[in-house]
């Protein structure tokens, strides 16, 4: 029987394994049920966009490949998520569109060359990456307003040619060897941005997804394909998840819901989605720290990566299947981003030195997914302390459990599970694996 593993870090401490206590006191009784079981999960992930390809592709050949190794090995991250977006979002470098107005015929990918090098490097590592793409907009000439910026919303009239553009995308990227397996409508499709943006109401995307882009995908030979809807804030998921079903798209038709956590800890909506469409998929698509927010503590800061923590814990625990973070890597200023919306990413690069910051949010990240991997079904657990936060997983196949825990208190606890006791201090997260 193998020892059990316990893994901790903190502000000065990343990812270091540490020795249970002798001891039989504790504070804290943290309490797992195997019998009672939710989602199985498929973990962890990051967007591929053109900042992240942009700042990979500024590093000299060893560190792209330390790069690579940070993210998509077992000796790092061990990711198994992608994002992809179709044609520029706010973290390009430049606007651009994949077609003209001559249509179809013009169709091109010249702008993603460095980025479809990045996937496929990642590919290279690890063959089984699961990709999910996604539009900021479709091309201006398209829209209401005219411009990909600035919200507007597609018109009627290429609701056809939209759809056909992103199944060529699609068509396009497995050519050069990226299988997308998942398409969304719209990214944040209520939100009305200074950067490529575009509205659909409820309605409006119930009617492009039904009438529109899965036929699309059934008669070009995408029957695999699977669709999620909303991409948008966990605020309103399931307000939006009951109106798009109400106009007519079938349940069985779409493989879950996306959502992002900019509307701060609205964890009771996934929650109340998960209850309500038990066997429909709840994916964290986007989240990121920003820098130009108020609640941002500067670059590198340990609360920036304890955001994570407790964002992750509580929705595991409200039933949703996994994390896509946002960019892989930025530059040091937070970019590139060609309106200046400027973010942290777990690895920050520094171009001129050719140097790799790792995050807290980095390490963060990895107490869940080193351990938590995919198909790993979540167990109850309960904690009897409100300022212990915890989660716990169990793989079926080899009996290995998994219980991650956060002290967000001021004050260090002995925490006491399944005859284990160890001191956990404020802002101090753990794993052990069982």
């Amino acid at each position: 029987m193998k020892e059990p593993i316990l893994v901790i870090s903190n502000q000065k401490e990343r990812w270091s394994k540490k020795a249970f206590l002798n001891t039989q006191k504790s504070d804290v009784q943290i309490k797992i049920d195997i019998s009672k079981k939710d989602q199985s999960i498929f973990v962890f992930g990051g967007a591929l966009t053109d900042a992240a390809s942009i700042t990979y592709h500024s590093l000299g050949e060893g560190k792209r490949k330390e790069y690579i190794k940070a993210y998509y090995s077992m000796d790092g991250l061990g990711y198994v998520l992608g994002r992809y977006p179709i044609m520029s979002t706010d973290f390009s470098d430049h606007s651009y569109e994949y077609i003209t107005e001559d249509g179809l015929s013009s169709f091109s990918l010249d702008n993603d060359k460095a980025r479809l090098e990045l996937v496929r490097d990642a590919l290279r590592e690890n063959k089984d990456i699961w990709i999910t793409a996604v539009p900021w907009s479709p091309c201006a000439f398209m829209k209401s307003n005219k411009k990909r910026n600035r919200g507007g919303s597609l018109l009627k009239e290429y609701y056809d040619l939209w759809a056909s553009v992103m199944v060529k995308t699609v068509q396009e990227l497995d050519k050069e060897g990226i299988h997308i397996q998942c398409l969304s409508t719209q990214n944040e499709p209520l939100a009305k941005q200074t950067w490529e943006s575009c509205i659909y109401t409820s309605e409006q995307e119930a009617i492009f997804l039904k009438d529109y882009l899965i036929p699309t995908c059934q008669k070009e030979g995408l029957s695999y394909m699977k669709f999620m809807i909303w991409d948008h804030n966990r605020d309103v998921m399931l307000k939006r998840t009951d109106e798009v079903l109400s106009y007519g798209v079938n349940e069985n038709d779409i493989f879950g819901v996306a959502y992002h956590w900019y509307d701060r800890d609205k964890f009771i909506e996934v929650k109340k989605t998960h209850e309500k469409y038990p066997n429909l998929h709840l994916l964290l698509t986007e989240c990121c720290v920003e820098l130009l927010q108020f609640d941002n503590k500067g670059l590198g800061s340990w609360d920036n990566g304890l955001r994570y923590a407790i964002n992750i814990i509580n929705d595991l625990n409200n039933g949703s299947e996994g994390y896509i973070d946002w960019n892989l890597s930025l530059n040091v200023k937070g970019g590139p981003n060609h309106v200046g919306n400027y973010c942290e990413a777990p690895l920050m690069i520094d171009e001129k030195k050719d140097m790799i910051h790792y995050m807290p949010s980095y390490y963060i990240i990895g107490h869940f997914s080193k351990y938590l991997r995919p198909g790993d079904v979540r167990v109850e657990a309960s904690s009897s302390n409100k300022d212990i936060l915890v989660t716990s997983f169990l793989n079926e196949r080899s009996g290995e459990l998994k219980i991650v825990i956060l002290n967000i208190g001021k004050k260090p606890k002995i925490i006491e599970t399944n005859n284990l006791t160890f001191e956990l201090d404020s802002k101090e997260i753990a794993t052990i694996v069982l």
